[in-house]
């Protein structure tokens, strides 16, 4: 059946998870709305009504609803949960959506297909938007913040159309995270194309973007950069981490950084496999 949800006034809700043990597994979180069997799910918050839970492990949205389609608009949602938004094997689209001061991913995309049409994503520990194990993630005029890595891609199709992505290095890690990385982690594949965005990393030795997909097979450990602007600290910082696969470059501004490109890493295996082409790169 198709369901409409409607946000008539703020929710405060005290959900904790599964676990008492703090671990950020999925097994253990809990849903303020579960979906497991439905056609089309509307979450209707257009007057940007507050959703919050800070107890560990409970979230507000999770979609383990196979052929689903779900539509979120508007809002304003924190949590102390790995995705406040969570989707699995469902078509989703998020629009002007605000996920405020999240500990975990605001957006958790496992292996469906995920539309966030601008909107406003903040989170402390994680990366603000997480993609992985074959899912596909379209990105158009976000703005993501994170203490570690505002986008991550881990295995599966991810495609940047402006926007801006920010690594504060404010997480306390012994090195610095990048505003973007494409990687492949579970095996499946990696591909990304920016077409367009602003791309900064304030931490020390951070980098813009990462790519370290360990293939340099264009259907499987592919970065494809066709503009936006790329920044990165003097102290060590990398507009482009090339570590391995293969990157194109084109229609880019790489700016602030001590290495503009830097192929290959000693501190990653098969480094040696890098490829990288550059057209009109300022």
């Amino acid at each position: 059946k198709d369901v409409t949800i409607k946000f008539i006034n703020d929710v405060k809700s005290e959900m904790r998870g599964t676990s008492v043990d703090l671990v950020p597994d999925l097994e253990y979180q809990r849903s303020l709305i579960n979906a497991k069997n439905v056609g089309k799910l509307t979450i209707s918050n257009e007057d940007n009504y507050k959703f919050e839970n800070h107890y560990w492990g409970g979230r507000f949205l999770g979609v383990t609803a196979p052929n689903a389609i779900v539509e979120v608009n508007g809002g304003i949602y924190g949590s102390y949960a790995v995705g406040t938004f969570y989707f699995n094997e469902c078509d989703a689209t998020l629009t002007d959506v605000t996920v405020n001061d999240s500990t975990y991913a605001c957006v958790y995309n496992d292996n469906a297909t995920v539309t966030v049409d601008r909107g406003n994503y903040t989170t402390k520990r994680s990366s603000a938007i997480t993609n992985q194990k074959g899912g596909t993630l379209n990105l158009n005029g976000v703005t993501a913040t994170s203490g570690l890595t505002a986008v991550e891609n881990n295995g599966g199709y991810v495609t940047i159309n402006g926007g801006t992505y920010t690594s504060t290095g404010s997480a306390k890690e012994p090195w610095s995270y990048p505003a973007v990385k494409n990687q492949d982690t579970y095996g499946f594949g990696t591909t990304m194309t920016i077409l367009d965005g602003e791309f900064v990393a304030e931490g020390k030795d951070a980098a813009a973007i990462m790519n370290s997909t360990g293939s340099s097979n264009e259907d499987h450990g592919w970065l494809e950069i066709k503009g936006g602007t790329f920044t990165a600290s003097k102290d060590g910082g990398r507009g482009v981490n090339a570590v391995n696969g293969m990157i194109s470059i084109e229609n880019a501004t790489i700016k602030g950084c001590q290495d503009g490109i830097r192929c290959g890493d000693q501190e990653w295996a098969g480094s040696n496999t890098v490829q990288v082409v550059m057209k009109d790169v300022l």
